[in-house]
């Protein structure tokens, strides 16, 4: 690995990992290795574009090959995907912590280097506590191999009935908005950057270390109980904007006051900086012009973390609620119409063209409190069709590291009526048992928001 573009992805900085899950629950008894190799091998290995003929998305393979380097686009014609299938024991029935030690300890490692950088783990047997036995598709990538949008394309292809939430090659960025993002960043790039240097630096502090020393450093998963109801969050947002005073705000709004009182409620105060420093993952979607820019981005904004403590009249706390509401959409979209939208993209173009040693520098410090990660896959849950029937996809979720080296990320994965919410934390920030209380934390969070709503309802 030779610059700067490579060693986003290929460095290796201790107790880092670069590998995300992926995990599908599935109706018991159909899968097995040799349908999933055989359809692999009908719709995703040869899939071309039906209006051009050409392989699908290779206008996106151009564009990410251009900013990172070959190490993110490699293509062999010859692979046997049956190679890159395990199968668990198809006697065992695994539970959850089961599949979380299988995950553990065969998974987390960095893959090897001369395959491809991903696998594929189906698990026979799988116990979820409803009383009927599941099967279980694991897919286990490196995070150079596809992003939360790529997934989502990929469940585009493989499934049926599948619907995106938003679908990349179909929608559009006006050029005026594109122009004026550009002019806002190149504008407010010097103020930004000297930001982004003093995190790089340490001169501003994201996270409280965790006092007790866990050794080897390393990373934690945990995987959320209970799922968000969209439906719930969408009835948050409607009385937000149908109350007094009330606001506008977006589903990521209120996913994320939910996500800001569960880091309130699980960590104590001297654990918390007074600033909580917010970085949401979002995407520029594709352009008419290939010469514009299709890649992900980020963009930040603090919230306090300082909350009112003991009882509250019921009227205190809806008016604390829409409060949280309001603050986070205004911080939110300062960012998001700022010059702060597209700065990503002109800081990696650039790190991409030194040498790796500054490419690796800048991915050992932490630039976050916490990133949150959403991935919209499909509005309607749908199914895989082999030739023995279709197999429905009851649930989806996932796990991802960040390329550089914050200590707690959300992956927060929409799949119907429901978000499953996910978390990886770092040890030198937190334990196990902490990232596992916040993550259950955040849909308790959301009921008691919901409660509050339904009671303003009942009083009106």
């Amino acid at each position: 690995m030779e610059n700067g573009r490579d060693a986003f992805y290929a460095v290796h900085i201790e107790g880092q990992t670069r590998t995300c899950f992926i995990i599908f629950k599935l109706q018991q008894g159909i899968l097995t290795p040799e349908n999933f190799a055989q359809r692999y091998e009908e719709k995703i290995h040869p899939y071309l574009d039906k209006k051009t003929g050409k392989r699908i998305y290779s206008k996106l393979e151009t564009i990410i090959t251009s900013a990172y380097g070959y190490s993110c686009w490699r293509r062999d014609p010859n692979i046997n995907v049956r190679n890159q299938i395990d199968q668990l024991d198809t006697d065992t029935i695994y539970s959850k912590n089961m599949l979380e030690d299988v995950l553990y300890t065969n998974y987390t490692a960095p893959l090897d280097e001369s395959k491809p950088q991903w696998r594929l783990v189906i698990v026979p047997k799988f116990d979820d506590g409803s009383g009927t036995i599941k099967s279980i598709l694991f897919v286990a990538y490196h995070h150079c191999y596809f992003d939360g949008l790529c997934a989502a394309m990929l469940m585009n292809v493989f499934s049926r009935n599948a619907e995106l939430i938003m679908d990349p090659v179909n929608v559009k960025v006006p050029l005026m908005i594109n122009i004026l993002g550009h002019l806002k960043t190149i504008l407010y790039l010097p103020v930004l950057s000297l930001g982004g240097l003093s995190k790089r630096f340490g001169l501003t502090q994201m996270w409280i270390p965790n006092p007790v020393k866990i050794l080897p450093r390393r990373k934690f998963y945990a995987f959320g109980k209970n799922p968000v109801s969209l439906g719930d969050v969408k009835k948050i947002k409607g009385w937000a904007s149908s109350v007094e005073n009330g606001a506008s705000v977006s589903i990521s709004n209120v996913l994320n006051t939910a996500i800001w009182r569960a880091l309130k409620t699980t960590f104590p105060p001297e654990r918390l900086v007074k600033e909580l420093t917010f970085m949401e993952a979002t995407a520029l979607l594709p352009y008419p012009d290939e010469s514009l820019t299709n890649r992900a981005t980020f963009f930040e904004y603090s919230l306090p973390s300082k909350h009112k403590d003991g009882e509250m009249e019921h009227t205190e706390r809806t008016q604390l609620l829409l409060q949280d509401l309001k603050k986070l959409n205004r911080n939110a979209k300062k960012a998001m119409t700022g010059g702060d939208i597209l700065r990503f993209y002109y800081v990696m173009s650039f790190i991409g063209k030194l040498p790796r040693i500054f490419a690796s520098s800048y991915l050992k410090s932490d630039s976050a409190s916490i990133i949150v990660s959403p991935l919209p896959i499909s509005k309607h849950k749908s199914s895989i069709p082999f030739s023995s029937g279709d197999i429905p996809i009851e649930s989806i979720e996932g796990c991802a590291p960040h390329v550089s080296n914050n200590g707690l990320i959300l992956f927060c994965l929409t799949y119907g009526d429901e978000i499953r919410i996910n978390g990886t934390g770092d040890s030198s920030w937190m334990s196990k048992h902490e990232l596992d209380m916040f993550v259950q934390q955040i849909s308790r969070e959301m009921s008691k928001m919901v409660e509050i709503v339904d009671s303003s309802h009942k009083r009106r």
